[in-house]
């Protein structure tokens, strides 16, 4: 089971999927990857391995293994193909107290992407800049799963911080992207 789960894992890390989606049916277990257009079903599972799955993820992430009535939620590190992936996961049963689980993959952003930014609307990128020059004020991000909030907000703080060392302080649940160079506090 765990080499499947390993499969499973590098499948989606290849596919640069962001949630992993254990979902149950009356029968059996789905198993959906959330990519850009929305959830995309990759297997089904019978009862006793999507619980036996279920088992596995909550065990690495030190979660109460035999609670299926509460939600519960954990977080594990992984390395799939040399790459290490932070999972934070969350547990749900319905009214047949049958658990579903969803795994948040948090990948490492590396050096070497640091500061690569796609810019879709330059006149838009400009009226940021132009506002991280303001002293005070709220910029407010939103927008859907995977988007790229938090990894244009990233950018933008380490913009700032290398114009001029200053002590950028973050409040995150969770802290997605680890920066040395910044105080992250992760909030709940």
């Amino acid at each position: 089971m765990e080499e499947k789960i390993t499969e499973m894992l590098g499948l989606a890390v290849k596919a640069g999927v962001s949630d992993i989606h254990i979902l149950p049916n009356k029968n059996s277990y789905d198993i959906y990857f959330r990519v850009p257009s929305g959830l995309k079903k990759m297997m089904m599972l019978s009862v006793v391995s999507g619980e036996k799955y279920l088992s596995y993820f909550k065990f690495l992430s030190n979660m109460d293994i035999g609670e299926k009535r509460k939600p519960q939620s954990g977080s594990c590190h992984i390395v799939i193909n040399q790459e290490e992936i932070e999972l934070r996961l969350s547990t749900i049963s319905n009214y047949r107290y049958q658990e579903s689980m969803v795994l948040r993959l948090l990948y490492d952003h590396n050096d070497r992407k640091r500061n690569q930014m796609h810019v879709f609307f330059p006149k838009d990128y400009q009226t940021l800049e132009k506002m991280l020059k303001v002293k005070s004020g709220l910029i407010l991000f939103s927008g859907p799963v995977s988007s790229g909030k938090t990894t244009t907000i990233y950018h933008f703080l380490r913009k700032l911080y290398d114009e001029e060392p200053l002590q950028i302080i973050t409040m995150e649940d969770p802290v997605e992207i680890k920066e040395p160079r910044f105080l992250q506090s992760e909030i709940n």
